[in-house]
């Protein structure tokens, strides 16, 4: 069969129109997954449970016919193999029990890999089922932003007792982020394995470092060349969200150490940069774009112009905007065909 539009856009292909998947496709704004979710009891049961990740995976496909599905999981199922206590509590979102420098140091012992088996069963259910022109996309949490909830025990506004903690003690911070980087690299094999097609790795904290501190603890080359060498291991694809890092984010393409291109597909987080600033200089000819970036932001030229508009809209938050009768940075509401161009393109000008 021909390759999924997605395959094509992640091989440097211009495809019209772009494939469109959104970030948590499957969710609660679909009455059929509360219904689910009510079932499970839990959110870890709905994760760990083959039968009702597969159910509310596909749940949006059904519906809308989304050129990809995304597997229904977790950042945090590696800590929980890591029996670190990971629970969700209403209202609240998740909890762990933090760690220290010593439980850092002891942390190998602690890893039970067939914890993830119910997700490397869910990942081959899905497949067998999506339509076969369907994309399949794992992912992982990138190891700083894991390491944000191991060390805090849960999610903080700016990741401060992370960033204090390396700050102390960088010689297990850094082994930890080494440790997260190889479980994390052999779970997204697993995945690719199973039948994932491209696989996300998801920074989404990377954010909140200086320029140093994103050097060394989210594009340190072992730790990157491990994390995003899964898809290269299984000859698949693999790419990266790191939310508003644009500046940064030309340390995580180019070559890697084995001279190959690391990921074509990077992520943009609208309301931190341009991509512009990002793309410069990342040595990495015509890379893709996938949104989260709003295009009447880029150039100050009403939205509904097709120059002005980069080929790309966000979608979560564009009909909110529109209902709410906002405007664009440029001055102009963005019109729904804006909106639809969404989520993977290939920049023309790069």
């Amino acid at each position: 069969m021909a390759k999924r539009a997605l395959e094509r856009v992640l091989d440097g292909e211009t495809v019209n129109p772009p494939p469109i998947w959104l970030m948590r496709q499957a969710g609660r704004y679909l009455p059929e997954y509360r219904a689910v979710r009510e079932k499970a009891g839990g959110f870890l049961n709905l994760c760990y449970n083959p039968d009702f990740a597969t159910e509310v995976t596909l749940q949006p496909i059904r519906r809308y016919g989304f050129d990809a599905a995304i597997l229904f999981s977790d950042i945090l199922v590696i800590p929980d193999a890591l029996k670190r206590n990971v629970r969700f509590e209403a209202g609240e979102g998740p909890r762990l029990d933090p760690i220290d420098a010593d439980a850092i140091l002891a942390l190998e012992k602690s890893y039970d890999a067939g914890r993830l088996d119910p997700v490397i069963e869910a990942v081959k259910r899905i497949r067998r089922e999506l339509p076969e022109e369907t994309a399949l996309l794992g992912f992982c949490g990138a190891p700083f932003t894991v390491a944000t909830y191991m060390i805090a025990g849960r999610g903080t506004p700016d990741q401060a007792p992370a960033r204090l903690f390396a700050y102390r003690h960088r010689r297990e911070f850094l082994r930890l982020l080494d440790y997260l980087a190889d479980l994390s690299a052999d779970y997204l094999i697993r995945q690719l394995e199973a039948g994932a097609g491209t696989v996300q790795i998801f920074d989404s904290w990377a954010g909140v470092l200086g320029e140093e501190d994103f050097a060394d603890f989210a594009a340190a080359t072992r730790r990157a060349d491990r994390c995003e060498g899964a898809g290269e291991a299984s000859g698949r694809k693999d790419h990266r969200l790191c939310k508003g890092r644009w500046p940064q984010s030309r340390n995580l393409q180019g070559k890697n150490r084995r001279g190959r291109d690391r990921p074509r597909l990077d992520g943009a987080s609208y309301h931190r940069q341009r991509p512009a600033e990002g793309w410069a200089g990342a040595g990495q000819s015509r890379p893709a774009f996938r949104g989260r970036w709003r295009p009447c932001d880029e150039k100050p030229r009403p939205c509904h112009s097709r120059s002005a508009c980069g080929r790309t809209a966000d979608l979560q938050s564009w009909p909110r905007d529109n209902a709410r009768g906002r405007s664009g940075a440029c001055g102009s509401t963005c019109t729904a065909r804006e909106r639809r161009r969404i989520v993977f393109f290939k920049r023309e000008d790069a």
